[in-house]
């Protein structure tokens, strides 16, 4: 049975829940699946939040948490109560610091390599690169004991959290797709 911490994103840094930037946006019906916490989408046409990368110059939304006292998340008062398929997004466009455990864990991951998005929003570091796909952050390396989860076992790129879930520790950065 899955539980609430099988998708999480932790905010290490950059976040306060009454100044950051963050949007509530409606989930397209056929992203519902992949509307889980922490993975990586945008806005369509419409306005409501699509898994997947952009095709240019389409901003990241990275799903958040709502408020919640077992796991200390604090989102900002606005988002507490969202109607129904209605998502707390981080926009990726601010300066955060980040683990999550929506990646590719196929992939293996060094400080500094630049990660994209797969098309039900799981971050990777598979085919991105400047200016040629839609990047959405830039590997960080985590040290032991930070953040509300705490990251537990050996400092680096990815490891554990303290619901022993794995999770890669990234900053926020945007860079679209140019070429």
């Amino acid at each position: 049975m899955p539980s609430i911490v099988d998708s999480w994103i932790d905010v290490l840094r950059g976040y306060h829940p009454l100044w950051s930037l963050t949007k509530a946006v409606k989930v397209a019906p056929a992203s519902e699946a992949n509307a889980k916490i922490g993975r990586v989408g945008r806005l369509n046409s419409n306005g409501e939040w699509v898994a997947g990368p952009g095709t240019a110059a389409e901003v990241p939304m990275i799903i958040l948490p709502e408020n919640s006292v077992a796991t200390g998340w604090q989102a900002p008062d606005f988002t507490t109560g969202l109607p129904e398929g209605v998502r707390h997004c981080l926009v990726g466009t601010g300066a955060y610091e980040c683990q999550t455990t929506e990646y590719d864990t196929a992939q293996s991951y060094n400080v500094n390599d630049v990660l994209t998005a797969t098309s039900n929003g799981l971050l990777t570091k598979a085919g991105a690169a400047m200016h040629t796909s839609w990047v959405v952050g830039i590997v960080s390396y985590a040290q032991i004991g930070e953040g509300i989860n705490f990251f537990v076992g050996q400092a680096g790129p990815s490891g554990q959290n303290v619901f022993r879930k794995n999770v890669l520790t990234f900053y926020t950065y945007f860079h679209p797709k140019t070429a």
